[in-house]
């Protein structure tokens, strides 16, 4: 429910969850570069 926006902002966040816990998993010592870049995306 909401508008198209709202939609692809969840759609979004969806994604952008499963692909950090997968990259936690995998790359621990990657976190922090990692952080900076999703903060830049925002």
């Amino acid at each position: 429910a909401g508008t198209e926006e709202e939609q692809a902002k969840n759609f979004q966040w969806g994604l952008r969850r499963n692909f950090d816990n997968g990259c936690d998993q995998r790359n621990k010592g990657q976190q922090s570069n990692r952080s900076v870049n999703s903060g830049n995306s925002l």
